[in-house]
């Protein structure tokens, strides 16, 4: 466990992609970085508002952060702050970007795809917004975005968006939400202009390579719901990230980190729990060797370091 925690529940959480770092965003309105190594606190800024969601980027340069209460925080939230987003220096953590607020309900979930020219940035109402990164996005008249501009506007889900991730070629989005609906998106771009389309046909994105998988839902997820769950008991899943270990870890509501194998397609499939966390389990991932998972809680308010070890 890793002391000098924040001071109310956590739900952001993020690993460095390529060092053993990670951030954790909580609802005292602290985003706080981790070295691994030392298991101590590196740095922490104080940000106007609570934190929902965080996400590295893929050079590790930049962290995106989402704002928003989710009917959870203790104390009123201005309205500027639910619904906003910010991306900060990963290494001082000073304020680089500020894109111009376009929701008025927190942002669930933020992605940027894996080859860094976009970010995906869910909302509790209901909308994905996509945006093009400055200096990673060229225009058709060959200059590069000097600041975050939204591209795409997804609507689709009938209930707040939980969780998405991308494909590794960066032209897929799966997502979901509060309904329990699994939801498809790809990508083209059309003479300089991306465009960005839901995909209904489900079958037709069997074959798609994820580089992330933390949508809970989907036929590699049968495995991980207990009997009689209503669709709510599980708050957060990730699975490994290389190759040859493919695991798949959950959070639940009853203070356990459950892991499983990959895909988890057996019904109530066998897995290994392990208990610590007194509340419940809110987030939780893979460092980016798979050599130790991150899970934070609630009401406990803690972050536990767990090892990962072969028999």
């Amino acid at each position: 466990m890793l002391h000098a925690g924040p001071l109310d529940e956590l739900w952001a959480y993020s690993p460095h992609p390529k060092r053993l770092e990670f951030c954790t965003g909580a609802e005292d309105e602290t985003l706080r970085v981790w070295d691994l190594e030392r298991r101590q606190m590196r740095a922490m800024a104080k940000i106007e508002g609570p934190i929902r969601c965080c996400c590295y980027s893929p050079d590790g340069e930049w962290i995106a952060v989402g704002l928003g209460s989710g009917g959870k925080a203790k104390a009123p939230v201005p309205p500027k702050c639910e619904g906003k987003w910010i991306v900060l220096e990963s290494e001082d953590l000073e304020l680089k970007f500020a894109p111009p607020q376009v929701r008025h309900e927190r942002c669930s979930d933020i992605k940027f795809s894996p080859d860094g020219r976009f970010v995906a940035v869910g909302n509790a109402d209901n909308f994905i917004d996509v945006y093009a990164c400055p200096e990673k996005y060229v225009r058709p008249d060959g200059r590069a975005e000097t600041d975050f501009r939204r591209v795409a506007q997804l609507k689709g889900h009938s209930s707040f968006v939980l969780h998405m991730d991308w494909s590794f070629d960066s032209r897929f989005l799966q997502s979901n939400c509060g309904a329990h609906e699994l939801l498809y998106w790809k990508l083209w771009e059309d003479e300089g202009k991306v465009v960005m389309r839901q995909e209904k046909a489900s079958s037709a994105m069997r074959d798609v390579d994820w580089a992330s998988q933390s949508t809970l839902f989907g036929w590699h997820m049968r495995g991980i719901w207990p009997e009689d769950a209503d669709g709510t008991d599980i708050n957060a899943c990730c699975r490994s990230n290389t190759r040859e270990r493919e695991l798949l870890a959950t959070a639940d509501d009853f203070g356990k980190v459950k892991l499983f194998r990959y895909p988890c397609i057996v019904p109530r499939a066998y897995h290994r729990p392990y208990g610590g966390h007194s509340s419940h389990v809110t987030n939780l991932g893979f460092t980016f060797n798979d050599h130790w998972l991150i899970s934070t809680g609630g009401a406990d308010r803690a972050v536990f370091q767990w090892e990962v070890a072969k028999d």
